[in-house]
């Protein structure tokens, strides 16, 4: 049975180590756009900021619904993706509503010819879980957007479970 499976949470939910153990124990390859070979986010940002100089909107949904596209004709392959379209709309407030209902059909379709696909959501309580408990300015993100890109993430992944048959 091939499998596609999508890994959505907001930072440190553990995604690419996640996606790592899929890919050394079972052989899943793992998708994660402008990411070094290697796994690295290294040189991210001046890659993307670079792409979309050249008129590339790097690190955008449209990236998500062409990944989808090439999974639906590449049969035979395992796949995890770290991250995908709900991220993607969730840190693009500009999308309005209308538009991120048709990006998520059009999402679920193209997965739907690939075969089997499986979201899976991870969360963590940055209220109750004192580890993880996010302070201002950590990671250079402040924990206001932190919890409504979260809030986002979360009404993303309802509206997805909708679309399910």
């Amino acid at each position: 049975m091939i499998m596609i499976l999508i890994l959505e949470g907001e930072q440190h939910t553990f995604k690419s180590t996640i996606a790592e153990s899929f890919r050394s124990i079972m052989g899943f390859s793992v998708i994660r756009p402008f990411r070094r070979a290697n796994g690295t986010r290294e040189g991210y940002r001046s890659r993307v900021n670079n792409l979309r100089l050249l008129g590339v909107p790097a690190n955008r949904p449209s990236e998500d619904i062409i990944v989808a596209d090439m999974l639906a004709v590449m049969p035979g392959i395992d796949v995890v993706l770290d991250r995908s379209l709900p991220s993607g709309l969730a840190h693009s407030p500009e999308i309005g509503p209308t538009i991120a209902r048709d990006l998520r059909i059009e999402w679920t379709r193209l997965l739907w010819e690939h075969g089997k696909w499986m979201v899976v959501h991870l969360a963590i309580d940055v209220e109750r879980d004192d580890r993880w408990k996010l302070r201002d300015g950590q990671d250079g993100i402040k924990l206001g957007k932190y919890l409504m890109q979260a809030k986002r993430l979360d009404e993303e992944m309802r509206a997805i479970q909708r679309l399910a048959p």
